[in-house]
């Protein structure tokens, strides 16, 4: 079976496509799920979570809960409302304000890791992860930052503000091989495979970053970003952020 076109890489603010189902068949031995050739709904990955909407043939639905990939194929799992599907072209449907809400959270994650980066804070930390998800967002460093911890979260909010306030447009693109990443301000020891490799510049065409997740086309759609608190602890940074409406 041929891989999932993973649509999302190309418009985080495309909600609605017609797609070919190619089969339908069990996630990991339990959970139903549909296989399409190509989707926009985001899979879980890289700290940030999974779409949810409907996939539909006519007035049957698929309610999808839950997206995952595995094998360079993405996997569309939840339950019919009524009869299933037989293969061919369906809708997809996506839940908007979650994929919108989303995409802020990850953007403004990448924006304070350009912020650490332009004070040089950076300088003996090296990124462990990133925790996109609405309920307490964060990024996490191997190394601790020295300082008044307090005073470093003010400056690098104030930092991220400054860079939303320019509203840049957030591009991507697609490179060829893993050469092409070194152009990036770092580059993680794990990248996945099954996948095009992909470059995202959130803030300036020379801080890009390897990401495969949803952003953002204009940084004034992130709104105002509070950074509450960083804490070190057993020789790790953990720099915590929020968007300020609260969603």
């Amino acid at each position: 079976m041929e891989n999932t076109k993973l649509d999302y890489l190309e418009d985080t603010y495309l909600f609605d496509t017609d797609a070919k189902l190619l089969s339908v068949e069990n996630y990991e031995g339990e959970k139903l799920s549909l296989i399409l050739d190509h989707t926009i709904m985001y899979p879980q990955a890289g700290g940030q979570p999974y779409d949810t909407g409907e996939i539909s043939q006519q007035d049957l639905i698929f309610i999808v809960t839950e997206v995952r990939f595995k094998d360079s194929k993405v996997y569309h799992i939840g339950h019919f409302e009524k009869e299933n599907f037989i293969t061919g072209e369906v809708h997809v449907h996506i839940n908007e304000e979650r994929r919108k809400l989303h995409a802020r959270i990850h953007t403004a994650g990448h924006l304070v890791d350009d912020a650490l980066y332009f004070f040089g804070y950076n300088k003996d930390l090296t990124p462990l992860k990133g925790y996109h998800y609405p309920d307490g967002p964060y990024i996490e460093y191997v190394g601790e930052l020295a300082g008044d911890l307090q005073s470093i979260a003010k400056e690098l909010e104030n930092k991220v503000n400054e860079i939303i306030a320019t509203d840049y447009q957030t591009h991507a693109e697609i490179v060829s091989s893993l050469d092409d990443l070194k152009q990036c301000l770092y580059v993680p020891s794990h990248i996945p495979e099954g996948k095009p490799i992909r470059i995202v510049y959130a803030s300036a065409p020379d801080k890009g970053q390897p990401c495969g997740g949803t952003h953002v086309k204009h940084l004034l759609q992130v709104g105002k970003v509070i950074i509450p608190k960083i804490k070190v602890k057993q020789g790790n940074t953990r720099i915590s952020y929020q968007l300020a409406d609260g969603s």
